[in-house]
């Protein structure tokens, strides 16, 4: 359900998503702070583009790094302490922004994120880039390991050489925020995902109608309230000539993830037709309906999150100390 403005056989019309309960975002969905991993997945496949990602196909292959706004996966250097990144020509801010993206909209993306009022959640993972902590503990005007010589080159410095650097660089609050919208909601965290500008094949229903020659004319765009409804449309800016990305198909014109209180309900409307798709727990009567009706089974299709859930124990501090504790705890 993702990506480019190619022509499909079949393509158009409106995908609806029943969302059990809330949507449950953790920073109403600004990027800069959002951690939920549902958001991720929107974001990736609909609405922001990094300078690498993943190509979400099944498997080992769907953990491969590919380039996204970048022209390649850089190779480190200095030891594996430099990353440098060129971006491709022709990416640009969906309405009403419409302007290319440059090194410095990523490099702005970082310093919004290393500045705590902003409410990043996990900006403790580029705590290696040189004078990141600096920065945001106030103590430097600028992220020394950060640098944008000319609008289509980005460098990272690191203060040690970091493996997964990458894959942290895949990450959504790293992706490109244009300064002239963001700025208005800054210290404010969640405020800016509620006008959030995409960079990839869709966008908030209503942000082109949005004002931002001002902050104090920017108002919530009308596809998005924060709780009941999630509203996108194709992004006219999205050229896929620019994407090799295979997640990225654009087949639906519009996207509707609509919050519901009853999983049961959410089914029913699946039957009847009135929605497409659900995420949500699945009522165990529905499970076994299309799980064992031969005719309903092609029908049924179930994408399984792909995480971990763990508790933490402290095992030099009572009761964990103790092995028999933990056993127990298993």
């Amino acid at each position: 359900m993702a990506g480019s403005a190619k022509t499909h056989v079949g393509a158009g019309g409106t995908l609806r998503v029943g969302w059990e309960q809330s949507f449950g975002f953790t920073d109403t969905f600004d990027p800069t702070g959002e951690y939920l991993g549902d958001a991720f997945g929107i974001y990736s496949s609909l609405l922001v583009r990094t300078l690498v990602g993943y190509n979400h196909v099944p498997d080992a292959a769907g953990n491969k790094l590919v380039p996204d706004i970048a022209t390649s996966v850089p190779v480190p250097t200095n030891g594996g302490t430099v990353y440098t990144f060129h971006l491709k020509p022709g990416i640009k801010f969906s309405p009403p922004v419409n302007r290319a993206i440059t090194s410095k909209d990523i490099a702005y993306a970082m310093q919004r994120m290393a500045r705590p009022k902003n409410g990043a959640q996990y900006s403790f993972y580029y705590s290696v880039i040189k004078g990141f902590d600096a920065y945001g503990s106030g103590k430097a005007k600028a992220i020394s390991g950060i640098k944008a010589p000319n609008n289509s080159t980005i460098v990272f410095t690191l203060t040690h050489p970091t493996g997964d650097f990458l894959y942290r660089m895949s990450m959504p609050a790293t992706g490109p925020i244009p300064q002239e919208v963001a700025k208005c909601f800054e210290g404010q965290p969640g405020k800016y995902g509620l006008d959030q500008i995409s960079t990839a094949g869709y966008m908030l229903k209503g942000i082109d109608k949005v004002d931002i020659s001002s902050c104090n004319a920017l108002k919530a765009a009308s596809g998005f309230d924060g709780q009941t409804i999630l509203d996108l449309v194709r992004n006219p800016n999205y050229d896929p000539k620019t994407d090799s990305r295979a997640a990225r198909e654009n087949y639906p014109d519009e996207i509707q993830f609509i919050v519901n209180s009853s999983a049961d309900d959410i089914y029913a409307k699946i039957d009847a037709g009135e929605l497409d798709l659900a995420n949500s727990t699945i009522p165990p009567q529905v499970l076994r309906k299309y799980a064992t009706t031969a005719s309903l089974k092609p029908q049924f299709h179930q994408n399984s999150g792909d995480r971990t859930w763990y508790i933490t124990m402290n095992l030099k501090k009572p009761p964990f100390d103790d092995i028999h504790v933990r056993k127990a705890m298993n």
